[in-house]
This record gives structure tokens, C-alpha cells and sequence, in this order.
């Protein structure tokens, strides 16, 4: 069995995630994975956690939200993996998050692309890069005062989104929005939208602009992945 193991850290102003990738593959014979005898497609496992040191003042993350952020990370980056040219193959993704200045969805953008270069580090065959970034919409004052079950779309105060907000920005939030994809190939792999929605268009306006943002984060991402290979 040919076991590689990866360790990368990425870093923001105020947050930091570190990933670690396990890829292994039997050179000869079948593995059991999970069950199975036999495994013609590399198998992705994605586990995703929060130090408990990572936020002082927020609650501890509640387990349904640990395993939702894991299925994002794990849909945002399975698309990208040319499964079909790894037989007998794992890949183990264990994201761990040390510090955290974002909401969930912002601390599963920055493990998605912890993730993704991490597993192109590694060597593994993909289709491309993934990016992710999140974009939180916030209540103002008119809205507060507002029937919250009578939400109306004469005012476009109303619609504020922030994108890549910080903790205490998140924490106002109504809705969420994380969007993850490869800009090289001009495909979204992960789009999650989260909370109540009064205009459709405010949500396609900050959907093109994170588009724009995560085409700025892969050039990014790539030069840095280049420059660490020559």
C-alpha cells in the first residue's frame, strides 16, 4: 500500500484552518473500504472539526452543524477529483479549524480550498482548483422593527450583504450564502443558501459577485500552488 500523508495550514487575517490529507492506494490487489470488497473509484472522506479554543465567545458548534459543514466541504471538493483514474484508492481529508473570525459556511469556504490544495499538492489528478467564499445578508434597523413574517421588497435598504463577513457581522445575520466552484472551468460544485429569501434578484446580484471573488481567489490560490513547485 502506497500511503501519502499531507499537511497544509491556511491562513486569513483573523482566521486559520489546517488540513490534513491522507491519500493511500493498494498497488496490489483489492483494499476493503468501509465494507466494500472492492473500490473501482477512489473513495473521498471528508472530517471536518472546530478546536474548542478556536472562538471564545461563541457557543460550541452543535454536532448537526459539524456534519453539515463536512457534507459541504465533501460536495464542494468531490466534483473537482478524477475519481475514475484512482482505483483502490483513498483520499481522508481531516480539516480542523484553530481559529475562526466567520460563520460556518465562511470556515467551510476557507476548508474547501485548504482541501483542494492540499489534494493537488499531493499529486492527485483533478479537474481544477475549488474556491469557495460566503456572503451573509444582515438586518437593519427598519427590518428589525418590521412583522418578520410580513417581509415586503419596497425597500432595497432592506437587502445588505456582506461578503466574507467576520464573526460579529455573521452573528445579525438572516440569510447565508456559501458558494464554491472552479473558475477555471467556469463550474459551481457547492451552492448553500441559508435562511429567509424577499428578493431573488439581490440573490443572483451577490451570487455574480462571489463569483467575481473566488475567480480572484483561484489565480491566487494557483500562483501560490506554482511558486511552490518551482
Amino acid at each position: 500500500m502506497l500511503v501519502a500523508v499531507l499537511s497544509l495550514k491556511l491562513e486569513t487575517l483573523k482566521s486559520f484552518v489546517q488540513c490534513t490529507l491522507i491519500y493511500s492506494h493498494e498497488r496490489h490487489g483489492p483494499r476493503q473500504v468501509r465494507g466494500r470488497q472492492y473500490a473501482g473509484k477512489a473513495e473521498l472522506n471528508v472530517q471536518f472539526e472546530m478546536a474548542p479554543f478556536c472562538e471564545r465567545n461563541r457557543r460550541a458548534s452543535k454536532d448537526s452543524e459539524v456534519a453539515s459543514a463536512a457534507a459541504f466541504v465533501h460536495q464542494a471538493l468531490f466534483p473537482s477529483i478524477r475519481i475514475d483514474l484512482l482505483p483502490k484508492s483513498s483520499i481522508d481529508v481531516h480539516i480542523m479549524v484553530l481559529d475562526a473570525d466567520t460563520s460556518i459556511l465562511g470556515c467551510c469556504a476557507l476548508a474547501t480550498m485548504a482541501a483542494s490544495a492540499a489534494v493537488a499538492q499531493a499529486g492527485v489528478q483533478m479537474y481544477g482548483l475549488v474556491v469557495g467564499t460566503a456572503a451573509v445578508r444582515i438586518l437593519n434597523l427598519r427590518e428589525k422593527s418590521a412583522t418578520p413574517s410580513l417581509p415586503t421588497d419596497d425597500h432595497p435598504t432592506q437587502q445588505q450583504w456582506l461578503v466574507e463577513p467576520t464573526k460579529s457581522e455573521s452573528a445579525n445575520a438572516s440569510t447565508e450564502l456559501l458558494l464554491c466552484g472552479m473558475p477555471s472551468l467556469n463550474a459551481t460544485t457547492c451552492y448553500v443558501l441559508q435562511g429567509p429569501v424577499h428578493s431573488m434578484d439581490a440573490v443572483k446580484e451577490v451570487s455574480h459577485t462571489l463569483m467575481q471573488v473566488i475567480t480572484k481567489h483561484h489565480a491566487s490560490m494557483a500562483q501560490s500552488l506554482f511558486n511552490e513547485h518551482t
